[in-house]
């Protein structure tokens, strides 16, 4: 048995990966843990996955080999890549509300930070740097230097949910209960609230920004989705990325967004699984769809070109990411048994990989 099938065997997993003209699909199942957080690193070579029983996973993606970093305690809430794409951290709930760093090619946690607050939230780990932002659901967000674990400083940042980084203007964006707040990365103060003028339906969950525009874009956790320019504050754009009317909490949420390299177009994930991209000039539909619900973390490849997703079944999907593209027909199954053998195909055909534990 080859030490890559060995490793299937070990974790447990099942891999079931469709490579169509117009759809990928890759499945790992775990035992009913839903998906808590996803990051695809800055090369789009690797993909991690967090889950609500605490294990962190990471997917080549180009090999399809998947391995287990390791576990927190509790819930992992989010995922963060250093620049070298070679570092993970991740950040966990109750009961060890822990700040771990994992070295992905050793496959190996390399540092492990208690908090002494509430749920580690937000990680934002900031570009071609040592330092990691870790931002609680109560108290004060810390930046820590990643290689000792020491906390170089501690500012006021309420509750966050996601950080994005302006690096030629050194500002920090982050989604918190104001809207979106830009703060000074040295001073690590507030310089400007985006939506200073706007009373936004919710509390910020996500965020989009693109550099070429000068646009950021936020989503609420009642489903609304504003665009700002980042500068003047000027309100853009607000649509609904979904129609939920129901009275589950995170069913609504505005999961994940995505601007389109020009910033043309807007892309938006929702809990329900409403999935829409907007034409932005005109604020006009121009992709409506439903994927399986309920998905509760997303993220899309760095070029744009792949959309990772994944909920309570702990299924994780990845597709291609193609606006309006006539739907693909299925290619024949392949069969590439876990004891490593060639892989066999029912009728003589190239077509989905299927892998199977046993």
């Amino acid at each position: 048995m080859t030490n890559r099938f060995r490793r299937w065997a070990l974790l447990g997993v099942v891999i079931s990966v469709l490579l169509t003209l117009g759809h990928i699909y890759a499945q790992e199942v775990y035992p009913t843990h839903r998906v808590t957080g996803i990051a695809w690193n800055d090369e789009g070579s690797l993909l991690a996955m967090g889950n609500a029983d605490g294990t962190v996973t990471v997917m080549n993606t180009i090999t399809l080999e998947v391995w287990q970093l390791g576990s927190h305690q509790g819930a992992v809430h989010n995922l963060a890549w250093s620049s070298d794409n070679r570092r993970l951290a991740s950040v966990g709930a109750s009961p060890d509300n822990s700040l771990r760093i994992w070295d992905v090619l050793t496959r190996r946690q390399t540092l492990q930070i208690a908090s002494s607050g509430t749920d580690l939230y937000a990680v934002g780990w900031k570009p071609y740097s040592e330092y990691i932002w870790v931002i609680p659901i109560e108290g004060d967000g810390q930046v820590i230097e990643a290689s000792t674990g020491t906390t170089l400083s501690t500012f006021d940042a309420g509750s966050t949910s996601k950080i994005l980084w302006d690096v030629p203007l050194n500002h920090a964006i982050l989604a918190d209960a104001l809207g979106v707040v830009l703060l000074d990365v040295d001073g690590l103060t507030i310089t400007q609230v985006v939506n200073r003028a706007t009373s936004i339906d919710g509390q910020a969950v996500s965020l989009a920004w693109n550099p070429e525009t000068n646009r950021v874009a936020s989503g609420t956790h009642i489903g609304t989705v504003y665009i700002w320019h980042k500068d003047t504050g000027e309100l853009l754009f607000e649509q609904k990325g979904n129609e939920y009317s129901g009275s589950e909490y995170l069913i609504p949420f505005i999961v994940a967004l995505r601007f389109s390299e020009d910033g043309s177009t807007l892309s938006s994930i929702s809990g329900d699984g409403t999935y829409r991209v907007w034409d932005v000039a005109t604020q006009t539909i121009i992709e409506d769809r439903r994927l399986p619900a309920p998905i509760y973390a997303a993220d899309w490849s760095p070029d744009g070109t792949k959309l990772a997703y994944g909920g309570a079944d702990g299924v994780l999907h990845i597709e291609p990411v193609v606006v309006n593209a006539p739907t693909p027909t299925p290619m024949p199954t392949i069969i590439a048994p876990p004891h490593g053998g060639d892989p066999v195909c029912p009728d003589g055909s190239g077509g989905v990989w299927t892998w199977i534990d046993g």
